[in-house]
């Protein structure tokens, strides 16, 4: 986790078999604070060790570059697995070169994950992926979630999942659940 701690699924049985799941598409109604991200993040890692490309989408790029600085960074720093398969990615960038630390992709081995926000469509630009993460649905516009979806188009997997608090019953990611 960002506090350097090991996820415990024991002590959060709601989150475990979603965590364990592989699902292709998923729905996740939560409230705040009660670790889903972490789990998403800890997906996002499996499907890129899988070589799955991952986009990662957030309602702002502001949201988006506290997540990458704030919870993603830390918990890569925390965690050894997560460390060793980002280190392994530098095998296969140009002239051995390492990738370089962004905001908007991290190389994890022979796939990565774009993160985004649906604030910037030109962000979206260029951008194939195999797994669509949409993190609060319920802010982010429906023309940038359309485009995101775009993405997925060359993918044989094409795996969507999405997770946000409902703002309005039978509406956004409660309508999805």
């Amino acid at each position: 986790t960002t506090r350097g701690e090991a996820m415990e699924l024991y002590r959060h049985r709601c989150q475990r078999g979603y965590a364990l799941d592989r699902q292709t598409e998923t729905v996740c109604e939560k409230s705040v604070q009660v670790g889903w991200t972490e789990v998403e993040m800890a997906r996002e890692f499996d499907y890129c060790a899988r070589g799955y490309t991952v986009f990662h989408m957030f309602p702002t790029l502001e949201i988006r570059g506290r997540y990458v600085q704030n919870r993603f960074n830390r918990t890569v720093a925390a965690v050894p697995y997560y460390e060793m398969l980002m280190d392994d990615s530098r095998q296969f960038t140009r002239g051995g070169q390492t990738a370089p630390d962004a905001m908007t992709l991290k190389q994890i081995g022979r796939a990565a994950i774009y993160f985004v926000g649906a604030n910037q469509t030109a962000s979206m630009a260029e951008a194939p992926a195999d797994v669509l993460l949409i993190d609060e649905y319920d802010r982010c516009a429906e023309e940038s979630i359309e485009l995101a979806k775009d993405r997925l188009g060359a993918s044989p997997l094409q795996a969507f999942h999405v997770i946000g608090n409902p703002s309005l019953p039978h509406r956004g990611v409660s309508e999805l659940y």
